[in-house]
This record gives C-alpha cells, sequence and structure tokens, in this order.
C-alpha cells in the first residue's frame, strides 16, 4: 500500500506541474489578450510587450524559498493548494482586468503563475524524492516532464476554442473579428475552472512520504519490507539554508541555473523569428516548435532516468558540451536544407531543458533532503537574474547585432555553464556525509565543552600536593587545572 502511494504522489505532481505548464502558453494567449486590449479597452500595448507574460514566471523564484518555507510548516499538499487557488483567481481576475489595462492585465495572468509557480513548485519536488530516494532523477524527470508536454496540450486547446474557424489575424499580426475577442475572455473563465480542478485531483494524490521514524518503525514490525520499498534507504539530514549559501556548490549551481534559464528560454523563443529568416514554410516553423516540446519532454524522462545511474557532474560535462556545439553551429544551418535547421534546434532545446529534470535531484544530493525545498528555493532565486537580463538583452541588443549575433552570445553562456560544470565534486553524497558529520562533532564539541566549563567554575580546587610524596605535576593556577581536566576530558570523548 505504500508503494501504490508513492506512486500516486508521483501522478499528483504531475499533475500539478501539467496544470502549472499552461504559463508555456502564455505566448499563445498573450496575442488574443493584447488584441482584445487593443480593439475593445483601446489601449496601445503591443505584440513585444507581451513577452512579459513569459517572463514573469521566471521572476517567482524571488519567492521559491517562502514555498519552501511554507511546505516546512503547513505540508507540502496546503501549499499546492494554496498555488492552485493563487493560480486560478488570477487567471478568473483577467477577465475583469481585460476591461481596464495591460499592466492590470500582466499582473493579473503573469502574476497568477508567478505565484503558483512560487509556491508550489519545490514542495510536491521534494515530496516525491522523499518517496523514491533511489530513484530522485527518475520521479523529477517525470514531475518535469509533465510540465514540458503542458504546451503541447494546452496551446491547441486554447485555440481550438478562441479560434475554432482559424480567423487570420490582421497584417499587424492582431485579431480583429469580435466571436474571437468575445470567446478569449470566455476562455480565461474555462483556464481559471479547470486549472483549479487539476490542483485539487493532484493535492488529493499527493500522499505525504513517511518521515524515517516512521518508516523504521513499519520495518522493524513488518516481516518483509517489500510494502515500503520507495523509502527503503531515507536518510532525513541535511544542511541549513545559512549554511548552504555559504558552499561553493551552491554558487556553482545557482550559475548553472541561471544559464540554463537564459540560454533555454531564448532558444524557444528566437528559433521562429530566426527560422522566418530563410525559412518561408510557417507550417515548417510551427512543427519545429511542436516537435522540440516534444523532444523537451523526452530528453526531461531520458536525463532523469540515467541520473539514478550517473552522478549529476558525469551527466552535464556531456550535456553541456552538445549544447555549446549545436548553439554555435545554429547559423550555419542557415545555408543547409531547412531539416538540418529543424534537427538542429529541436535537439538543442530538447538537451537544454533536460537540465531541469536534473537540477532538484543534484539539490537534493548536495546539500540533502532535510532543508531540500528552501535549499532548492535560494538556488532557483539565480534564475531572475536570467529572466531579467534575458528579456531586457532580445529587446535592446537584437537591433544592434542581429539574431545570429544573440545566438552565439547566448552559446558563449552555454559554454560557460559548461566550464561551470568542472567545479562541482564528482561524488555529492559523499561530502555531504563528511559536511553533515562534521558539523555534528562541531556541535557536540561545543555543547560539551560549554558543559565542561559551567561544572568547573562550580567545583572547589583539591588540596595541594605532600611534599614528601613523589614528584607529581604540579598544578599552580585554576588555569593549569582547566587545561588538566580538558585535556582528560577530551581524551575521554
Amino acid at each position: 500500500m505504500t508503494r501504490v502511494k508513492g506512486l500516486f504522489a508521483v501522478l499528483g505532481t504531475s499533475i500539478i506541474y501539467f496544470s502549472i505548464g499552461l504559463y508555456f502558453s502564455s505566448g499563445n494567449t498573450a496575442i488574443y489578450l493584447t488584441s482584445y486590449l487593443r480593439q475593445i479597452t483601446g489601449s496601445s500595448a503591443t505584440l513585444s510587450d507581451s513577452v512579459w507574460f513569459l517572463y514573469a514566471v521566471g521572476l517567482s523564484a524571488l519567492i521559491l524559498p517562502l514555498g519552501g518555507w511554507l511546505d516546512s510548516k503547513i505540508g507540502s499538499r496546503a501549499v499546492c493548494l494554496i498555488g492552485g487557488l493563487l493560480q486560478s483567481g488570477g487567471i478568473l481576475g483577467t477577465y475583469f482586468a481585460l476591461e481596464h489595462s495591460f499592466l492590470l492585465v500582466l499582473i493579473c495572468y503573469g502574476g497568477s503563475f508567478f505565484l503558483s509557480c512560487g509556491v508550489a513548485y519545490t514542495a510536491p519536488l521534494v515530496e516525491i524524492n522523499k518517496w523514491f530516494p533511489e530513484r530522485k532523477g527518475l520521479v523529477t524527470g517525470i514531475a518535469c516532464a509533465s510540465m514540458a508536454f503542458a504546451p503541447t496540450a494546452w496551446t491547441p486547446m486554447i485555440t481550438a476554442f478562441v479560434n475554432p474557424l482559424n480567423i487570420p489575424p490582421d497584417m499587424n499580426g492582431y485579431f480583429t473579428d469580435i466571436n474571437v475577442l468575445h470567446r478569449t475572455r470566455q476562455c480565461l473563465i474555462i483556464q481559471g475552472i479547470v486549472t483549479l480542478g487539476l490542483f485539487i485531483i493532484g493535492v488529493i494524490f499527493l500522499f505525504p512520504a513517511p518521515s524515517a521514524g516512521e518508516l523504521e518503525e513499519k520495518r522493524s514490525t513488518s516481516a518483509s519490507t517489500e510494502s515500503i520499498r520507495p523509502c527503503h534507504y531515507r536518510i532525513e539530514s541535511g544542511l541549513e539554508p545559512k549554511k548552504v549559501i555559504r558552499t561553493k556548490e551552491f554558487i556553482i549551481l545557482s550559475i548553472k541555473i541561471m544559464f540554463t534559464e537564459l540560454v533555454f528560454f531564448y532558444l524557444l523563443f528566437v528559433y521562429k523569428p530566426f527560422g522566418a529568416t530563410f525559412i518561408k514554410n510557417d507550417l515548417l516553423l510551427s512543427t519545429i516548435g511542436a516537435c522540440a516540446a516534444i523532444s523537451n519532454t523526452l530528453f526531461r524522462l531520458f536525463m532523469g532516468y540515467i541520473k539514478d545511474m550517473f552522478s549529476y557532474k558525469a551527466l552535464c560535462i556531456p550535456l553541456s558540451a552538445i549544447s555549446t556545439i549545436l548553439i554555435f553551429a545554429l547559423p550555419y544551418t542557415s545555408m543547409m536544407d531547412p531539416i538540418v535547421y529543424a534537427v538542429c534546434a529541436v535537439t538543442v532545446i530538447g538537451l537544454t531543458g533536460s537540465q531541469y529534470a536534473l537540477m532538484p535531484s543534484a539539490v537534493t544530493d548536495t546539500f540533502g533532503e532535510k532543508y531540500a525545498s528552501m535549499n532548492m528555493g535560494l538556488v532557483y532565486m539565480s534564475t531572475v537574474i536570467a529572466d531579467v537580463g534575458g528579456a531586457l538583452g532580445s529587446q535592446y541588443l537584437t537591433k544592434s547585432i542581429g539574431w545570429e549575433g544573440m545566438i552565439y552570445t547566448t552559446g558563449f553562456f552555454a559554454f560557460l555553464d559548461f566550464v561551470a560544470t568542472f567545479s562541482l565534486p564528482n561524488d555529492a553524497e559523499k561530502e555531504l556525509n563528511i559536511r553533515i558529520e562534521r558539523s555534528r562533532a562541531e556541535k557536540f564539541y561545543k555543547i560539551n565543552k560549554e558543559e565542561f566549563i559551567a561544572s568547573f567554575l562550580r567545583r572547589t580546587p583539591p588540596p595541594p600536593y605532600n611534599s614528601n610524596r613523589n614528584i607529581k605535576p604540579k598544578l599552580n593556577s585554576n588555569f593549569d587545572l582547566f587545561n588538566s581536566d580538558f585535556r582528560r576530558y577530551s581524551m575521554r570523548w
């Protein structure tokens, strides 16, 4: 029964992530929202402004530690339910915000994913890692793959509802058909209700993992440990966040996820406008986007599976190297057959996105399970720099260096990610165990030293030695007495 609950927890996490993954379709939804604002509300918003709908989610890293703290206080189920209510409430609020301004729409629609992702991203991941400590990579890959697959399902469903007759936009890219605009508002109500329902289903399936103490009790009372196999090697220990932020590994992992975010989001954005400069087949470009989403899903599953066989460092070195090579090769594919560009773009997006499936288990392996939710949030905070920098760079640098220059710049950051990987330890779990044992020893030594000093100050000094006895070390002062006793105490300890 315990094993079944663990599998249900993975399913529940996947459903929650699929619901959050709706934000990957925000680029498609943003076109309809911007068109409504221009035609009905009279706003001057443009399509270039709508890029902030996507990057608003990246800013959620600012509150990821808050989600981890809530997880430690009220549990993963309550945290995920709060995240679902916030996301659904924000989407439903956009229905009314459309009658006012673009800024209010951005706050409601973009803010809904900002809050849900910030609050409910780490808690379910940590929970399923507790259920399957020997399969952290696989279960994390399954959850992250469901988020990567989300736009493949959400985008066509939203388009089919809002624009069932496939009415084309005007020459500027905006929709003016009154029926399309009317269904845009109705679609927001459906999105809000459906995502809330998915969150509730996911929360029901997200069974909390038993603690190490409960596991030990079950192991001692059960004749067979088969029923508790998912948690067979659970060890509830880890470094506190205040110690984590002072480690070299924290800085390296933060840098790696920052570069991953910067490279991945820009590749998702640039493949179509750059491809359109030499590919005049819009259907082919759309197909590349759909295949990239599928590739991202499959690579996350595969990398999560083999993560349980190899260390994070051993996987990331070839992964980052191949990604760097393909990014630098991307501009040269413009001189080849379009299929070559399609294969290159689909592969590099899948490889880069797969690192999202590796990072959560890497954080748990490096810093332990006990504070994993908060530590994961601290590591992911660096993605804010990538999202803000990527949005501003895309908006201003493209005019100066062009699409090819931006792709080469992105490749340079991928190369820096490759170089940073070599600074990670070969065996993260071994380093973690050394840190934990050292921390325990320091704490024990400090406590017992303080107890000894307190007892020493209360004691009465012994009488002086008799001069007629054999010569023995004489304690001339309380300081000598303290040193002598403390040495004997330390040897016994």
